[in-house]
């Protein structure tokens, strides 16, 4: 028998599954290098980032924020004297004039006069030299007590209430007016899977501003001063208290239980469970849902 080929042929077989074995071995290596390298490069899920943030004596606001047309609160139209003969007329359309200045002049020589500051909107006139009846009007604006139709959402709307205090900020003007709210419509308009309110909020105009500018309207839902504040989301709850992790002086943490209050979008006020200056524990993400404002 050929022993000598045989053992060739074993010891052949032998090397190939040698250079087999290694290979999968090199394979193995190199997948769980990949697995544990594209595992290290992965984000941090959202909401898995730390922070920290110190409890601080804050004021605390909650507000709706809304833009619209600077409108008068006032218009009315007003007679001309009835038989009286129509002269000429003393001012264009769109034209302000001041209180007791001249708006058209009768033939008798006497003149209708603005009752107070205002804008002429438009009339109803005769031709010169005709005869006036009490069909014939001057249509005013008035320029002295301003307002702004705001529209605020259905989520909002409850938090309204008439009287609350507004802050009007006119960018044209570079100025900013207090004001309140003197109207809530009771009819919704439904539009895009919600319904809109309309708001009214009246302010006092210190000559700087003209009928159909552009203004923002703040209004003060709610607020609270001078309380310790630490942002919404430090703060967590098992259902039956709320608690805030504070990061000690040694680097520990602790959760500790706190009694909330008013609070907006960012901020909550803490009544009880921490003191001014302790360092707490905030969860991040990238998301905000910047409902409100603070100012």
């Amino acid at each position: 028998m050929k022993k000598p080929k045989r053992k060739e042929k074993i010891k052949g077989m032998s090397r190939k599954k040698k250079a087999l074995l290694l290979l999968l071995c090199l394979l193995l290596i190199a997948g769980i290098a990949f697995a544990v390298h594209r595992h290290s490069a992965q984000p941090a899920e959202e909401g898995t980032m730390m922070e920290t943030a110190a409890a601080e004596v804050m004021d605390i606001s909650k507000k709706v924020s809304s833009k619209g047309e600077i409108k008068s609160a006032l218009d009315e139209k007003i007679t001309p004297h009835a038989s009286y003969k129509l002269e000429k007329i003393a001012i264009q359309k769109g034209e302000e004039v001041k209180e007791g200045d001249t708006i058209l002049f009768y033939t008798n020589g006497t003149s209708m006069t603005a009752p107070y500051n205002c804008v002429v909107k438009d009339w109803s006139l005769p031709d010169r030299n005709k005869v006036l009846n009490n069909d014939h009007y001057v249509e005013i604006e008035s320029t002295d007590v301003l307002k702004m139709e705001l529209s605020v959402s259905e989520d909002k709307i409850m938090l309204v209430k008439k009287g609350q205090p507004a802050r009007i900020t006119v960018k044209a003007a570079d100025k900013t007016y207090d004001g309140e709210v003197t109207f809530i419509s009771d009819i919704g308009e439904y539009m895009d899977g919600t319904s809109e309110f309309q708001v009214d909020v009246l302010f006092d105009n210190d000559g700087s501003l003209k009928l159909g500018m552009n203004g923002k309207a703040r209004i003060v839902l709610g607020q609270v001063k001078d309380v310790i504040g630490v942002p919404v989301d430090a703060v967590y709850d098992d259902g039956e208290a709320s608690y805030v992790t504070v990061l000690k002086e040694d680097g520990t943490q602790k959760d500790v239980k706190v009694t909330t209050g008013f609070e907006n979008s960012k901020y909550i006020e803490i009544k009880s469970g921490l003191k001014e200056g302790d360092q707490i524990v905030v969860p991040t993400d990238d998301s905000e849902n910047e409902e409100y404002f603070m100012y």
